[in-house]
Protein backbone atom coordinates (compact mmCIF):
# COMPACT_ATOMS: atom_id res chain seq x y z
CA UNK A 1 0.00 0.00 0.00
CA UNK A 2 1.41 3.16 -0.76
CA UNK A 3 0.43 6.86 0.61
CA UNK A 4 1.42 9.91 -0.95
CA UNK A 5 0.82 13.07 1.06
CA UNK A 6 -1.62 15.84 -1.39
CA UNK A 7 -1.50 19.85 -0.18
CA UNK A 8 -4.18 20.42 -2.81
CA UNK A 9 -6.50 19.31 -5.77
CA UNK A 10 -4.37 19.20 -8.12
CA UNK A 11 -2.18 17.31 -6.02
CA UNK A 12 -4.39 14.75 -5.27
CA UNK A 13 -5.37 14.09 -8.74
CA UNK A 14 -1.97 13.43 -10.02
CA UNK A 15 -1.48 11.10 -6.56
CA UNK A 16 -4.70 8.96 -8.45
CA UNK A 17 -3.20 9.46 -11.95
CA UNK A 18 0.67 7.94 -10.78
CA UNK A 19 -1.10 5.01 -9.52
CA UNK A 20 -1.09 5.56 -5.94
CA UNK A 21 -3.48 3.64 -3.23
CA UNK A 22 -4.53 6.48 -1.15
CA UNK A 23 -3.71 10.22 -0.17
CA UNK A 24 -2.61 12.08 2.97
CA UNK A 25 -4.47 15.42 2.97
CA UNK A 26 -2.71 18.07 4.69
CA UNK A 27 -1.78 22.03 4.97
CA UNK A 28 1.11 23.41 5.74
CA UNK A 29 3.59 20.87 5.00
CA UNK A 30 6.44 22.98 6.27
CA UNK A 31 5.16 22.65 9.62
CA UNK A 32 4.92 18.97 9.38
CA UNK A 33 1.15 18.97 8.10
CA UNK A 34 -1.58 20.41 9.58
CA UNK A 35 -5.77 20.22 9.19
CA UNK A 36 -6.89 21.39 5.87
CA UNK A 37 -9.99 23.45 5.14
CA UNK A 38 -13.53 21.80 5.11
CA UNK A 39 -13.60 23.07 1.28
CA UNK A 40 -9.89 21.60 0.84
CA UNK A 41 -11.40 17.96 1.60
CA UNK A 42 -14.98 18.24 0.12
CA UNK A 43 -13.08 18.98 -3.13
CA UNK A 44 -10.60 16.72 -2.87
CA UNK A 45 -12.69 13.49 -2.01
CA UNK A 46 -15.06 14.86 -4.95
CA UNK A 47 -11.88 15.01 -7.50
CA UNK A 48 -10.78 11.09 -6.79
CA UNK A 49 -11.93 8.07 -6.34
CA UNK A 50 -8.97 6.65 -4.21
CA UNK A 51 -8.82 6.65 -0.58
CA UNK A 52 -8.74 10.31 1.34
CA UNK A 53 -7.06 10.47 4.72
CA UNK A 54 -7.15 13.69 6.38
CA UNK A 55 -4.86 15.20 8.97
CA UNK A 56 -6.31 16.52 12.44
CA UNK A 57 -4.07 18.75 13.88
CA UNK A 58 -4.51 22.52 14.61
CA UNK A 59 -1.27 23.93 15.08
CA UNK A 60 2.61 23.06 14.64
CA UNK A 61 3.77 23.57 18.22
CA UNK A 62 3.97 19.99 19.29
CA UNK A 63 1.34 17.45 19.93
CA UNK A 64 0.54 18.07 23.90
CA UNK A 65 -3.11 19.54 23.43
CA UNK A 66 -4.71 21.59 26.12
CA UNK A 67 -8.66 20.98 26.39
CA UNK A 68 -9.86 23.54 24.04
CA UNK A 69 -7.92 22.16 21.32
CA UNK A 70 -8.81 19.15 21.54
CA UNK A 71 -12.38 19.93 21.20
CA UNK A 72 -11.30 22.01 18.07
CA UNK A 73 -10.15 18.56 16.71
CA UNK A 74 -12.72 16.45 17.75
CA UNK A 75 -15.41 19.05 16.16
CA UNK A 76 -13.53 19.22 12.88
CA UNK A 77 -13.61 15.13 12.75
CA UNK A 78 -17.45 15.23 13.51
CA UNK A 79 -17.67 17.59 10.36
CA UNK A 80 -15.16 16.00 7.50
CA UNK A 81 -15.97 12.63 8.44
CA UNK A 82 -19.32 13.14 6.94
CA UNK A 83 -17.75 14.15 3.40
CA UNK A 84 -17.10 10.46 2.45
CA UNK A 85 -13.12 10.51 3.61
CA UNK A 86 -11.44 7.31 4.21
CA UNK A 87 -9.71 8.09 7.55
CA UNK A 88 -8.13 10.12 9.92
CA UNK A 89 -4.90 10.88 10.71
CA UNK A 90 -3.55 12.64 13.97
CA UNK A 91 -1.46 11.82 17.26
CA UNK A 92 -1.67 12.71 20.81
CA UNK A 93 0.86 13.03 23.60
CA UNK A 94 1.30 13.60 27.26
CA UNK A 95 4.60 14.75 27.82
CA UNK A 96 6.29 11.73 25.99
CA UNK A 97 3.85 8.83 25.84
CA UNK A 98 0.81 8.47 24.09
CA UNK A 99 -1.90 10.65 25.86
CA UNK A 100 -4.83 7.49 25.95
CA UNK A 101 -7.19 10.04 27.40
CA UNK A 102 -7.18 12.32 24.53
CA UNK A 103 -6.99 9.50 22.33
CA UNK A 104 -10.12 7.51 23.77
CA UNK A 105 -12.29 11.57 23.42
CA UNK A 106 -11.45 11.53 20.00
CA UNK A 107 -11.96 8.53 18.62
CA UNK A 108 -15.44 8.79 20.31
CA UNK A 109 -18.09 8.03 17.71
CA UNK A 110 -15.52 7.85 14.57
CA UNK A 111 -16.77 5.75 11.93
CA UNK A 112 -13.30 6.46 9.90
CA UNK A 113 -9.99 4.29 9.81
CA UNK A 114 -7.28 6.03 11.72
CA UNK A 115 -3.64 6.52 11.24
CA UNK A 116 -1.71 7.43 14.79
CA UNK A 117 1.60 9.74 12.88
CA UNK A 118 4.81 9.56 13.95
CA UNK A 119 3.91 12.10 17.12
CA UNK A 120 4.89 7.91 18.34
CA UNK A 121 8.66 9.00 17.22
CA UNK A 122 8.68 11.03 20.70
CA UNK A 123 7.83 8.19 22.71
CA UNK A 124 9.25 4.85 23.45
CA UNK A 125 8.20 3.46 19.99
CA UNK A 126 8.16 -0.14 20.64
CA UNK A 127 5.99 0.46 24.22
CA UNK A 128 3.20 3.01 22.44
CA UNK A 129 3.46 0.51 19.03
CA UNK A 130 2.03 -2.16 21.57
CA UNK A 131 -0.11 -0.44 23.01
CA UNK A 132 -1.69 1.14 20.06
CA UNK A 133 -1.56 -1.83 17.81
CA UNK A 134 -4.80 -3.28 20.22
CA UNK A 135 -6.92 -0.54 19.57
CA UNK A 136 -9.24 -1.43 16.95
CA UNK A 137 -10.19 1.69 15.59
CA UNK A 138 -6.84 2.63 14.62
CA UNK A 139 -5.71 1.01 11.57
CA UNK A 140 -2.27 1.85 10.81
CA UNK A 141 0.49 3.42 13.00
CA UNK A 142 3.16 6.33 10.60
CA UNK A 143 6.53 5.47 12.17
CA UNK A 144 10.00 5.73 11.28
CA UNK A 145 11.29 3.94 14.51
CA UNK A 146 12.20 6.66 15.84
CA UNK A 147 13.69 10.96 15.02
CA UNK A 148 15.26 10.87 11.89
CA UNK A 149 14.68 8.34 8.94
CA UNK A 150 12.84 4.91 8.76
CA UNK A 151 16.10 3.42 6.80
CA UNK A 152 18.43 4.41 10.18
CA UNK A 153 16.21 3.02 12.10
CA UNK A 154 15.68 -0.99 11.43
CA UNK A 155 16.11 -2.78 14.16
CA UNK A 156 13.41 -0.80 15.54
CA UNK A 157 11.31 -1.42 12.31
CA UNK A 158 11.92 -5.44 12.77
CA UNK A 159 10.48 -5.02 16.37
CA UNK A 160 7.17 -3.66 15.37
CA UNK A 161 6.99 -5.53 12.41
CA UNK A 162 6.77 -8.82 14.54
CA UNK A 163 3.94 -7.38 16.35
CA UNK A 164 1.46 -5.93 14.04
CA UNK A 165 2.80 -6.25 10.49
CA UNK A 166 -0.58 -5.04 9.12
CA UNK A 167 -0.55 -1.58 11.19
CA UNK A 168 2.93 -0.33 9.75
CA UNK A 169 3.27 2.39 8.19
CA UNK A 170 6.57 3.42 7.39
CA UNK A 171 7.39 6.74 6.68
CA UNK A 172 10.17 9.83 6.86
CA UNK A 173 13.60 9.41 3.88
CA UNK A 174 11.30 6.88 2.18
CA UNK A 175 12.44 7.18 -1.67
CA UNK A 176 12.71 5.00 -4.70
CA UNK A 177 16.57 4.23 -3.93
CA UNK A 178 15.68 2.68 -0.67
CA UNK A 179 12.56 1.40 -1.08
CA UNK A 180 13.49 -1.79 -2.93
CA UNK A 181 14.90 -2.76 0.90
CA UNK A 182 12.41 -2.31 3.05
CA UNK A 183 9.94 -3.57 0.59
CA UNK A 184 12.18 -6.98 0.97
CA UNK A 185 12.24 -6.72 4.86
CA UNK A 186 8.77 -4.90 5.64
CA UNK A 187 6.90 -6.16 2.67
CA UNK A 188 3.48 -6.40 4.61
CA UNK A 189 3.67 -2.99 5.34
CA UNK A 190 2.32 0.49 4.28
CA UNK A 191 4.57 3.05 2.99
CA UNK A 192 4.13 6.86 3.39
CA UNK A 193 5.86 8.85 0.77
CA UNK A 194 5.90 13.07 1.19
CA UNK A 195 8.75 14.77 -1.16
CA UNK A 196 9.91 11.77 -3.03
CA UNK A 197 6.95 11.94 -4.78
CA UNK A 198 7.73 15.34 -6.42
CA UNK A 199 9.36 17.17 -9.19
CA UNK A 200 13.35 17.39 -7.56
CA UNK A 201 12.28 15.53 -4.34
CA UNK A 202 10.95 18.94 -3.23
CA UNK A 203 7.72 20.08 -1.37
CA UNK A 204 8.16 23.51 -3.18
CA UNK A 205 7.25 21.79 -6.46
CA UNK A 206 4.31 19.25 -8.34
CA UNK A 207 3.71 16.03 -7.67
CA UNK A 208 5.41 14.35 -10.46
CA UNK A 209 3.39 11.49 -11.58
CA UNK A 210 6.00 9.12 -13.82
CA UNK A 211 8.02 9.21 -10.81
CA UNK A 212 5.15 7.25 -8.28
CA UNK A 213 4.25 5.27 -11.40
CA UNK A 214 7.88 4.31 -11.03
CA UNK A 215 7.41 3.76 -7.05
CA UNK A 216 3.99 1.56 -8.22
CA UNK A 217 5.78 -0.38 -10.56
CA UNK A 218 9.07 -1.58 -7.81
CA UNK A 219 6.20 -2.61 -5.19
CA UNK A 220 4.40 -4.96 -7.20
Amino acid sequence: MLEVIAQSVEDAKAIELGGADRIELVSAISVGGLTPSYAMVEEVVKAVYIPVNVMIRPHGYHFNYKTDELKVMKRDMELLQDLGINGFVLGVLDGKKVDTRALEYLLENIKCQVTFHRAIDETNVVESFKALSKIDKITQILTSGGPGKAYDHQDILDQLYEIAPEKLLLGSGITINNMSDLLEKYPQAGYHIGSDARVNQTFSNRIDENHIRMIVDLMK
